[in-house]
C-alpha cells in the first residue's frame, strides 16, 4: 500500500453491533476497529483496504479526526463520514488483519443512530471542552479525566423512565446541566443546533457551547426528522459532557420540522381558473376534486400556471409554485367547466332573446353549435332560418345583440 511518509493516522473503534467498511481487492470486507490514514489521497486502513464509500483526504494533511458519529475531519475541516454495516447476527471469522467478509448483504446506517453504535478514538480528549470550566473553579482536571469521558456509555438506560430526573451532582464536576427539549420544534435554517430546540440551563459559557452544539441537517419541508434520547446523549458527549452532569428532560422521541408557509387549496385553483382564462379557455370553472393544503418554504409566493390542456368543458392546469424566484414544486389541478352551455346539445330548439337598437324580440332558436369555453352558441332562428350567435344565460336563453 502505498502510504505517504508522514501521512496521519487515526485509531477508530466501533462501540456497538456495527462493523467499518472497507473495499479489499474489489470486494467488500469488514472491521470493528483499524488504524486510519491517508494512501493515494483516499482515507484507507494502514492494512491497505480503502474506506468504503470513498472519503477523500487532500495532499498535505497533518492530522485526522474522527467523532462519536463517524464524521471524518483532516486538520478540522470535515472531509465524510465512516458509515456502519449491520449484520444480523456476529461476523465471527475475522484474518490476520482484522478483516472479515460475510455472504450476508448487510444493512447500513450511521454510528450514534439509534442502536447502531459509535466510534471511539483513544487518543481523543473529549473532556478538553469543560476543562477550562474545571480550572476556573479550581478543579484538578487532567488528561486522564479527559480521555475518561469518552469512555461513558451512549446508550440510554432500558430501565429508566422516558424522563430523566435531576442527577446527582458529579465529583469535581461542574454540576447538572438542564437541558428540556419539547416534544415538537420547528426550524428554519438548514442545519441545526441544540439551542434552536432546547432550553438550556447552565453557567453562561457553557450554555453557550451547549447552545451551539450542532444536531444535523435540517428535514425537507413537510418531512419529519425523529430524534431520540441516545442521538442527544452521543452528541452532548463530544463536547465532554458525562451522562451524570447532564439531566436531559425529553420525551422518547423528538419531532423536527423545517418552518414554512401554508398554501391552502382554494389559492391553487384560483391560479388554475386565471391561467385558463389568459390561455382562451374562459372562467366557468370548478375544480373537480377538493385538493389538500401544502406547505412550502418560507418567502415570496407565486403560483403560476405553466401550461392549460384540454377539451369539451374538462380541462388539466399545471400550478408551477415559486418562492423566491425558484420553482420549488407543482400541483396539477383538474376543472370542469360550469357554462350554462354545458347542458345544451346541437339541435335543441331554446329561447332567444334578440336585442336591436333597444328593442327585444323573442323568438325560438335551433342549437347549431356550442362553446364551453366562451358559453357562445350558435342558433338558427326557426321563423327566418337566419343563424346568429350569442350568449347563453344562466336561465338558459341565448342572448344575441344584433
Amino acid at each position: 500500500m502505498a502510504v505517504a511518509s508522514g501521512a496521519p493516522s487515526v485509531e477508530v473503534k466501533v462501540d456497538g453491533p456495527g462493523y467499518l467498511r472497507f473495499v479489499q481487492d474489489g470486494r467488500m470486507v469488514y472491521a470493528k476497529k483499524s488504524v486510519l490514514t491517508v494512501s493515494g489521497g483516499r482515507l484507507a486502513s494502514t492494512a491497505g483496504p480503502k474506506v468504503a464509500p470513498v472519503i477523500e483526504v487532500a495532499s498535505g494533511a497533518r492530522a485526522l479526526t474522527v467523532d462519536l458519529e463517524g464524521n471524518v475531519s483532516a486538520d478540522g475541516s470535515r472531509i465524510g463520514r465512516l458509515v456502519l454495516a449491520l449484520f444480523p447476527t456476529d461476523l465471527t471469522s475475522f484474518d490476520a488483519q482484522g478483516f472479515s467478509t460475510s455472504a450476508v448483504r448487510p444493512e447500513l446506517g450511521n454510528p450514534g443512530e439509534g442502536t447502531n453504535g459509535v466510534l471511539r478514538t483513544p487518543q481523543a480528549q473529549f473532556g478538553r471542552n469543560l476543562s477550562s470550566q474545571k480550572a476556573s473553579r479550581g478543579t484538578d482536571t487532567t488528561e486522564a479525566q479527559g480521555a475518561a469521558a469518552q469512555q461513558a456509555s451512549t446508550k440510554p438506560n432500558p430501565t429508566a423512565p422516558s424522563h430523566d430526573s435531576t442527577p446527582t451532582k458529579a465529583a469535581n464536576g461542574p454540576g447538572p446541566v438542564v437541558i428540556k427539549v419539547p416534544d415538537r420544534s420547528e426550524v428554519e435554517s438548514d442545519s441545526y443546533c441544540l439551542g434552536q430546540i432546547a432550553t438550556v440551563e447552565a453557567e453562561p459559557s457553557v450554555r453557550a457551547k451547549l447552545e451551539a452544539l450542532d444536531l444535523g441537517d435540517t428535514p425537507p419541508i413537510g418531512i419529519d426528522r425523529i430524534l431520540d434520547r441516545s442521538r442527544i446523549l452521543a452528541r452532548l458527549q463530544t463536547l465532554g459532557l458525562k451522562p451524570n452532569e447532564v439531566s436531559l428532560v425529553c420525551a422518547p422521541r423528538i419531532r423536527v420540522t423545517r418552518k414554512g408557509q401554508t398554501v391552502v387549496n382554494q389559492r391553487f385553483v384560483d391560479a388554475a381558473i386565471k391561467g385558463a382564462e389568459y390561455k382562451g379557455f374562459g372562467s366557468a370553472f370548478e375544480p373537480t376534486t377538493p385538493g389538500p393544503d401544502t406547505v412550502v418554504p418560507l418567502g415570496n409566493l407565486e403560483l403560476v400556471c405553466e401550461s392549460a390542456s384540454g377539451a369539451s368543458g374538462d380541462i388539466t392546469v399545471m400550478v408551477g409554485i415559486y418562492v423566491d424566484g425558484k420553482r420549488f414544486n407543482g400541483r396539477m389541478i383538474h376543472l370542469r367547466s360550469t357554462s350554462p352551455v354545458m347542458n345544451v346539445k346541437a339541435g335543441m330548439v331554446v329561447s332567444v332573446k334578440v336585442v336591436r337598437s333597444g328593442v327585444s324580440i323573442e323568438t325560438k332558436g335551433k342549437v347549431i353549435k356550442t362553446d364551453s369555453n366562451t358559453s357562445q352558441v350558435t342558433v338558427q332562428i326557426v321563423d327566418t332560418g337566419a343563424q346568429l350567435t350569442g350568449t347563453m344565460r344562466a336561465d338558459g336563453t341565448v342572448e344575441i345583440k344584433a
